[in-house]
């Protein structure tokens, strides 16, 4: 129930001739495309063409966002991780905190097993989607 057009053209017109495919596609399947819930997120620094995207004989302008969730992972415009972090970091460290908190039984062997279970696979999450380019980001 999602689609992501991506143009590495950078042209505006075959972005658009992508999306008129793509809502002929899904008029041939008996599809529909939300009109409220599409968004055009731009990367670049020129500036964003306007898309349409047509419905029922009406032409809805699609919204422009900064930053788009999916799978779990926030991607920004300029492709930077630290959205992303802010959101990861806090909820690691709550799973940490309640671990340390409700171990009655506080060996290494014990919090390394919870560590590795619960507090890494968090941290882990699509990291390759990341690489920390900024200090500020390797200090969170």
């Amino acid at each position: 129930d999602d689609l992501k057009l991506i143009n590495t053209t950078g042209q505006a017109p075959a972005l658009q001739e992508d999306l008129l495919k793509a809502e002929e596609w899904a008029g041939n399947w008996d599809q529909e495309f939300s009109a409220p819930k599409c968004m055009h997120l731009h990367f670049g620094k020129s500036a964003p063409p306007l898309l349409t995207l047509t419905q029922g004989g009406n032409s809805f302008t699609l919204s422009r966002t900064e930053e788009v969730r999916d799978l779990g992972i926030t991607i920004t415009s300029d492709l930077k991780a630290a959205s992303e972090l802010n959101r990861v970091l806090p909820k690691a460290r709550s799973l940490l905190f309640q671990t340390k908190r409700k171990l009655t039984v506080f060996t290494p062997d014990v919090f390394l097993t919870c560590y590795m279970s619960l507090i890494r696979p968090t941290l882990e999450y699509a990291v390759q989607a990341w690489a920390p380019h900024y200090v500020k980001d390797l200090k969170s």
